[in-house]
């Protein structure tokens, strides 16, 4: 007997239905609309040559026991419109629901570009030259990224998807275990690149975490991954498509999926490491740019908070050392205070101050507001260094290194913006404050010297960047 998957309701009018029961040579199909009806009609006519079944619901999803399911000759009748029916189509549902509900997996659009990534100049090189691949249509493996946590591995993929211009599709595989029969599943996910149109990134992120060793189910998705990944990268179709995946921990991964790892797999096999102390000046400026672009959105907040609301303006003054404490004193001297009649909502006050700079009249009040965005919040990464340096010299692995890696760069940039805006303006002025700052942080490259040491063992063909 033959099944019919069918989604689509165009396969289900008359004219469709005369032409199947014309090309496979039978007389009659039964249409069945319900998970139950279906396990009762494939029962009932699998012994029937001459009629077929054809249904919306799948049979591998019901674990059928009986051997002589088996038997059954199924045939996918693929959708008019890729992952879309005919009626998804009428209705406009979204792709993206479809991809997230059915096929695990999300779509991001990326705004950030290298220029988003500080340091790694090498590694910056040979993204040109995959650039330069693509221009010439040549094909593209893409990239393995191992590391410790915090070395950038998942902000790399965002900021090369928004280097490329290309969509970033997020591929959750653990969501296919649940799944009886998930090749089928992820047949249809890279159905969904021949029809789609672009540039896109498949991303597996912290892959090791996706997929359970001893499943055979895990091995036979990885086999069909890994093989659908480089017939993409061999043969034209209306899309490009890369694959960048990540794993921290690669012990379990390289033991039990070896052939992750086999020359020629990806274009790169990269270990991510600590930056060198030029390219961690690089990280700092970044993570500096953003506390100060931050401060700056937040002017009207600030100002209407030392201005309006009492318990702020007590708790800075708990801070005189702080920032926002001059802040507050000025506000005092310069009589900016308005009467609480006149503004009933921090959305009213934010109304009046934008009128007042759309004016482009100096006041005491836009003076207060230009004196916020001229105060620059500086991170003194030499003195984080050279104090780093000095409390964790016999432990750190590399003397070469910067002792953190980016995550806690960014960390360490963002308790610094709040210790100058809350607590003391000139906080790196004072070794005392940058010694307790650093004792606050750990290096990883100190707690995780046993997972290194790992990863190093494994990596030894890696490109270490």
């Amino acid at each position: 007997m033959i099944f019919f998957y069918a989604q689509d309701v165009y396969y289900y009018n008359i004219d469709e239905v005369e032409y199947l029961k014309k090309e496979y040579k039978i007389n009659n199909i039964k249409f069945i609309y319900s998970k139950k009806e279906l396990i009762k009609a494939l029962k009932k006519y699998y012994k029937k040559r001459d009629i077929a079944v054809m249904s919306p619901f799948m049979i591998e999803s019901f674990n059928l026991k009986n051997d002589d399911i088996n038997l059954l000759t199924v045939k996918e009748l693929k959708n008019r419109y890729g992952l879309l029916t005919t009626q998804d189509k009428e209705k406009n549902v979204d792709i993206n629901v479809v991809l997230k509900n059915i096929l695990k997996c999300k779509i991001h659009d990326s705004k950030l570009s290298m220029d988003d990534y500080g340091g790694k100049n090498n590694l910056k090189k040979e993204i040109d030259l995959i650039k330069l691949k693509q221009y010439l249509g040549l094909p593209i493996k893409g990239f393995f990224l191992s590391g410790i946590p915090g070395t950038g591995k998942s902000f790399l993929v965002k900021c090369v998807a928004g280097e490329f211009n290309a969509k970033l599709v997020e591929l959750d595989l653990s969501g296919y275990l649940e799944y009886s029969n998930p090749i089928f599943y992820l047949n249809k996910f890279f159905e969904f690149f021949e029809e789609a149109e672009g540039k896109f990134i498949i991303w597996l992120d912290e892959i090791e975490k996706m997929l359970d060793s001893s499943d055979i189910k895990s091995k036979n998705i990885i086999g069909f991954l890994l093989t659908a990944i480089n017939e993409f990268s061999q043969k034209s179709e209306k899309s490009d498509v890369m694959l960048m995946a990540t794993a921290n921990n690669l012990s379990d991964l390289a033991i039990a999926f070896p052939e992750f790892f086999r020359n020629g797999r990806f274009d790169y096999l990269i270990a991510l490491e600590a930056c060198d102390s030029d390219e961690s000046f690089e990280v700092f400026n970044i993570h500096t740019k953003i506390v100060n672009d931050l401060k700056n959105k937040k002017i009207s907040n600030i100002i209407y908070n030392l201005t309006y609301v009492d318990e702020f303006k007590t708790l800075i003054e708990l801070y005189p050392k702080s920032f926002l404490y001059e802040i507050l004193q000025e506000i005092k001297e310069k009589s900016l205070y308005i009467k609480k009649n006149d503004i009933h909502s921090y959305e009213a006050f934010e109304k009046m101050l934008n009128e007042e700079l759309a004016n482009d009249k100096a006041n005491n009040l836009t003076l207060l507001v230009d004196k916020i965005k001229k105060f620059d919040i500086v991170i003194k990464h030499k003195t984080i260094e050279t104090i780093a340096r000095q409390t964790y010299r016999e432990q750190l692995p590399k003397q070469n290194k910067f002792p953190y890696v980016n995550a806690e760069i960014e960390y360490l940039t963002g308790v610094s913006f709040l210790k100058i805006l809350f607590e003391d303006k000139d906080f790196f002025d004072k070794n005392e404050n940058v010694q307790e700052l650093v004792n606050s942080c750990s290096p990883l490259q100190i707690t995780f010297q046993d997972a290194i040491k790992k990863i190093n063992s494994i990596t030894k063909n890696f490109k270490k960047m």
